[in-house]
């Protein structure tokens, strides 16, 4: 695979894409998400809490609060952006030109990937900068930390983007579920990723959201906080009564954490390439009713039978006449009718 090849594929398509209004409207719902997760301190919704308490609003606390409601709502909303673009390339006519050039299946598929992940992780970005904005509006500790604000968002919500843009890959690729019914089974997906993805044993690290509840229980229990109000709870709840807060620095990243955030990269790498042993990339001599490789003996007719003798040969049409072997046309006067002599 040639990474200048791969780069310009995925670049190119990522300009087309952002330009459209799904990408607008989405960027807009997660900034929206963003602004509900960190609420006023007053405030009787929250989106992570433990037990009666949530952290105060630092660099650490918004960051990662942010990052976790962005990776949910990417996984499900991005993957409804990013999926067609295998599709317009062929409504367009660009997979026609592709199919005529020497860039492989691999290659172009990689591409498709890589522009995927960059749309989303776009989204990521501008959302890292809300949660900036949110930490100063809030007002609860100003000081900004950049280590500490975009480290969740990078071991967080980046592997979940790069496995979203490989599925929204294998779905498109796959007939069968590169129209409706790729985007119910998708939803349902999504359900078993957000809700199993917070158990302990989930792959690879779920959604990340268990090493999060960990850190900040060791944190509150260090405070002296007694943490068996309740336990740890991702999802928009209202509250009769606003959380008290605690301090919390940050996620204790492991090697164990971070194995199993790269290791979900690496599966996202593979599954995006997954398609290329059925995939055609566009070229029609590699679909249904594929026109024969070039050199190969053809039928010319029925064959007859072993043992069975052999038809005459067909007669052979006349052969047209030239205008001087035409024969002179009769006389007129032959052609005059002559009345009988009476009897």
């Amino acid at each position: 695979m040639s990474l200048a090849t791969i780069g310009g594929l995925a670049i190119a398509d990522c300009k087309d894409r952002i330009r459209r209004p799904a990408y607008a409207v989405t960027l807009l719902a997660a900034v929206g998400l963003g602004y509900v997760a960190a609420p006023d301190g007053d405030a009787r919704w929250v989106v992570m809490y433990i037990g009666n308490h949530r952290g105060v609003y630092n660099s650490a606390y918004i960051g990662t609060l942010i990052a976790l409601a962005s990776a949910l709502w990417l996984t499900l909303g991005g993957f409804y952006v990013v999926r067609n673009g295998i599709s317009r390339d062929e409504s367009t006519g660009v997979g026609q030109l592709l199919a005529a050039t020497p860039v492989r299946t691999i290659t172009y598929l990689f591409g498709k990937f890589v522009s995927n992940c960059l749309i989303l992780a776009s989204m990521v970005g501008v959302l890292a900068i809300t949660a900036m904005v949110l930490q100063l509006a809030r007002g609860e500790d100003r000081a900004i930390d950049p280590i500490a604000l975009l480290t969740p968002f990078v071991v967080i919500a980046l592997p979940l983007v790069a496995f979203t843009a490989a599925m929204a890959l294998l779905f498109e690729s796959v007939p069968l579920l590169k129209a409706g019914l790729g985007n119910i089974l998708w939803f349902f997906v999504w359900l078993v990723v957000a809700i199993g993805g917070q158990s302990p044993g989930a792959p690879l690290g779920g959604i990340g959201v268990h090493a999060v509840a960990d850190s900040m229980a060791r944190a509150m229990v260090d405070q002296g906080i007694d943490i068996s109000e309740g336990g740890f709870s991702l999802g928009l709840v209202y509250l009769d009564n606003p959380l008290r807060t605690f301090s919390w620095d940050g996620l204790d990243l492991s090697g164990g954490y971070l194995g199993g955030r790269l290791a979900m990269i690496v599966v996202a790498m593979l599954l995006a390439l997954v398609p290329a042993l059925w995939f055609p990339r566009f070229d029609p001599s590699r679909g249904h009713g594929a026109a024969p490789a070039p050199g190969a003996a053809q039928p010319v007719g029925p064959v007859a039978p072993r043992g069975s003798a052999p038809r005459p040969p067909a007669p052979r049409p006349p052969a047209p006449r030239s205008p001087s072997s035409r024969p002179p046309p009769p006389d007129r006067r032959q052609l005059r009718w002559r009345p009988s002599p009476p009897p």
